[in-house]
């Protein structure tokens, strides 16, 4: 595989600023079950991975946080990676709630 050159990081940083979009606290990035369209960096805040009482069964708890990611983390990865380990063969559904903390 070549190097990746500086135009090719000017090239990627025209294409990133272009999709950044910020969100509010508490807002939900996506929900279980959504259709996974890509993976977000989280390039300021937080996140909280979720799942609910109806994923876990004989659980009390209304919802059980699965993971904490800050700035620099990547989320909704694992999607893309099931897609591809499918060849694309399904659209991957979202496997919980992200909620931006």
């Amino acid at each position: 595989m070549d190097e990746l050159t500086s135009r090719h990081y000017s090239i990627l940083g025209r294409i990133l600023r272009k999709n950044i979009t910020r969100h509010s606290v508490g807002s939900l990035l996506y929900n279980k079950g959504d259709v996974s369209t890509g993976c977000y960096l989280l390039l300021t805040g937080s996140v909280i991975a979720v799942c609910s009482k109806h994923d876990l069964p004989g659980q009390k708890i209304i919802n059980r946080s699965l993971a904490f990611l800050h700035s620099g983390d990547c989320v909704g990865d694992l999607e893309l990676l099931a897609e591809a380990a499918n060849h694309g063969s399904h659209s991957p559904k979202r496997c919980c709630s992200v909620k931006i903390s």
